[in-house]
């Protein structure tokens, strides 16, 4: 809140979409003029009231998000079976509800998942007799310019065929789409070892770097390889194995196999475009490794046009055994 009002944004034009606050984060809340925010439980209600704060209410509904690379429905949103209760006790403290939210999961494959996710909050508002105002239809945008425009339409359609009490505001949180095409990682090859089956090599970065993508975010980049001077080359291949290991003193820092890869060069450049979502924002300096320098330009990235390779694997796959989304107990 401190960094959106420092921007010259008003307060007031916040939503605050955390829908488990701590007692602590509503007090902060109160220092400013925060007119709006999201619940998904009677607790969030009652905590709103116990604090004097008067907000208009999002309600966050539970929808289908089985779609997604990281689903969140095990942890926010509500359930048909707890509209009412919610909305009941919204209306017993005379809060004014404005309308209600969802989150068909980050970086979501799936389009229909909008409109399945839309027609349940026209469900809900024939369940609780509600008019609601505003919509917020979440991220989970994928920057795929196809996928994009098919979520679009799907998106569109279903507003369209909202003809009764339909509502007037419609938001969205297209955080992914935004940052995920915005950065490009280049990290050179520092060291490299060669055994008689494989060539193994440590690049200046890890897992615990910007790589946090690929166990937080299960995000499998491929590279294009640069010379010093940031130029592609092309190499031909060779008959061993590449493998591809993080700079930390952890084994399991191991980011990528390349089966019957060229014979890479300590010196030489790898380029990961698209490394913007959860690459910066989870990465820790484990070891004492300093995070990679940023440069911010204003031009366009060169476009490296990377082909999918199903000669690179990526070995470390960290995804619960917990399904994270309860997508089937909504059905």
């Amino acid at each position: 809140m401190n960094l959106v009002v420092a921007c010259g944004y008003k307060s007031n034009e916040i939503l605050y979409a955390n829908t488990m606050k701590s007692d602590n984060d509503v007090k902060d809340i109160l220092k400013y003029d925060i007119g709006i925010t999201t619940v998904d439980s009677v607790e969030a209600v009652e905590q709103i009231v116990k604090a004097k704060w008067n907000p208009k209410i999002l309600v966050r509904l539970a929808v289908d998000d089985s779609g997604s690379r990281s689903p969140f429905s095990i942890k926010f949103g509500a359930r048909k079976e707890e509209w009412n209760k919610i909305i009941s006790v919204i209306d017993y403290y005379k809060l004014q509800l404005e309308g209600v939210s969802f989150h068909i999961g980050s970086a979501s494959s799936n389009p229909d998942a909008f409109k399945e996710a839309i027609i349940q909050c026209r469900v809900f508002q024939k369940q609780t007799n509600k008019y609601l105002n505003t919509i917020d239809i979440g991220g989970g945008f994928l920057p795929d310019k196809n996928i994009f425009l098919d979520a679009a339409n799907k998106i569109n359609i279903e507003k369209n065929n909202w003809y009764e009490n339909a509502p007037k505001h419609w938001i969205a949180e297209p955080g992914r789409f935004f940052s995920s095409p915005i950065q490009t990682l280049y990290t050179p090859i520092v060291f490299c070892k060669e055994s008689e089956h494989n060539r193994r090599y440590i690049l200046d970065d890890s897992l615990y770097g910007q790589f946090t993508s690929i166990p937080f975010d299960h995000n499998y980049q491929q590279w294009r390889l640069l010379n010093k001077n940031l130029k592609p080359i092309n190499r031909q291949k060779r008959y061993k194995d590449a493998l591809f290991f993080g700079k930390t003193c952890d084994s399991m820092d191991f980011i990528a196999v390349h089966k019957k890869s060229p014979k890479y060069k300590v010196g030489d450049i790898l380029a990961f475009p698209n490394m913007g979502a959860y690459t910066c924002a989870t990465a820790s300096q484990f070891n004492g490794f300093e995070l990679p320098i940023k440069y911010y330009i204003d031009k366009k990235l060169p476009k490296y046009n990377i082909k999918n390779n199903s000669d690179i694997i990526h070995p470390i796959s960290i995804k619960s055994e917990i399904s994270l989304s309860i997508s089937k107990e909504l059905k």
